[in-house]
């Protein structure tokens, strides 16, 4: 919205203050009639929307910088799942031969290449069936050693397992512990491979390494990606990545939830310093206080001269319509004067009754003074 749009807005709100917007029902914006409490509140109001500007602004960019991680955390979750830029498991995407997937004997570049693909190798068979192995009750049917019916395979094991998932959740240290778990997994088969050993396998460690025929075990292979030189299992890094921005992303999440709160009790007080002002001008009170010592002479009150000036600013005016255009004031005998019942209201404002010398001065209402002193 432009700046000229809003000021347009604003012009409009302004207009509207004391108005009833609904029939019988209160205008929720009072006009303030005592200029004095006006510009008292003026100035709050001022100080409060300059603090509350800035808090604005600081509030925008937690909450741009948070949906950035958001985005970015999702970005990562879905890489870690199924492989860079995809949302779900293509055969295509698959390494050409099971063997190749799975890391096989020595290891391979397509192994850990996604959460999706590590399942395949864990829970199928490239020539034989694996019901029940990865979940209970759930028929897999053969991935041939091309890794043809990857797909349904994966369909089948993903709709079993989400069945039975804790769902919930997932914190970035709680994250960081299934991580950590997964890694210490590796190698607890204790079986060795032929030629080296297989510290490095997830799953069931066969001689023959991870191929997925039936005369071998389910597993994968990671030692291209862990040995020294290698570049870490890609949906581990992933999701580790997603972690460390989970925790950003919860940060800046707390930090605009505090600057909103900062926010809200701003927003308590300017509507305080609105309603002091509009009681302060429906009751029309008005302090004196001393400025001399104990017994000195109290301050004049700032309504004691409101008539004169009133009537100065009327006496102004030579023009009729102008001066029937002013507040309070109306052409009459050639001259322009304050009305007479806003002279007479003004009369009436300065007729106080005080406690002594040195005490607070209110008209209208003295048990407002008892209310205020104790």
């Amino acid at each position: 919205m432009t700046k000229k749009r809003q000021r347009s807005l604003n012009e409009k709100k302004i207009e509207q203050l004391g108005k009833e917007t609904t029939p019988g029902q209160k205008p929720k914006y009072e006009r303030i009639s005592s200029k004095p409490a006006a510009a008292r509140a003026n100035s709050q109001l001022k100080r409060l929307y300059t603090t509350a500007e800035a808090l604005a602004t600081k509030i925008k960019k937690e909450i741009g910088w948070a949906e950035k991680l958001k985005a970015q955390i999702a970005d990562d979750i879905a890489e870690a799942a199924f492989g860079p830029g995809k949302t779900s498991l293509k055969q295509a995407a698959l390494a050409t031969t099971h063997a190749n997937l799975c890391g096989g004997a020595s290891g391979n570049a397509a192994a850990g290449s996604s959460i999706a693909a590590d399942i395949i190798c864990l829970c199928t068979e490239s020539d034989g069936n694996m019901n029940n192995h990865c979940q209970q009750g759930t028929n897999v049917a053969q991935v041939n050693a091309s890794n043809a019916n990857a797909e349904p395979a994966w369909t089948a094991l993903s709709q079993a397992c989400a069945k039975t998932s804790l769902k919930g959740k997932q914190t970035p240290e709680e994250i960081h512990r299934k991580l950590a778990t997964f890694f210490v997994a590796l190698g607890q088969d204790g079986a060795t491979l032929t030629g080296q050993a297989g510290n490095f396998v997830l799953g069931k460690t066969h001689n023959n390494g991870c191929i997925g025929s039936s005369n071998d075990a389910a597993c994968v292979n990671y030692p291209t990606q862990l040995k020294t030189g290698g570049t870490g299992i890609l949906w581990a890094t992933r999701i580790e990545a997603a972690a460390t921005k989970l925790k950003a992303y919860d940060v800046a999440k707390a930090r605009a939830s505090f600057l909103f709160a900062n926010l809200e009790t701003l927003k308590a007080q300017a509507w305080q310093a609105y309603d002091d002002a509009l009681t302060s001008s429906q009751q029309g009170e008005h302090f004196l206080i001393p400025t001399s010592g104990s017994n000195g002479p109290a301050v004049a009150s700032e309504s004691a001269d409101k008539v004169p000036s009133a009537e100065k600013e009327c006496n102004k005016e030579t023009d009729k319509e102008k001066c029937n255009n002013k507040d309070g004031c109306e052409f009459k005998d050639g001259k322009c004067k304050l009305k007479e019942g806003v002279k007479a209201e003004n009369d009436g404002k300065t007729n106080t009754s005080t406690t002594g010398s040195n005490s607070f001065v209110i008209n209208k209402d003295p048990l407002l003074l008892e209310v205020l002193l104790f």
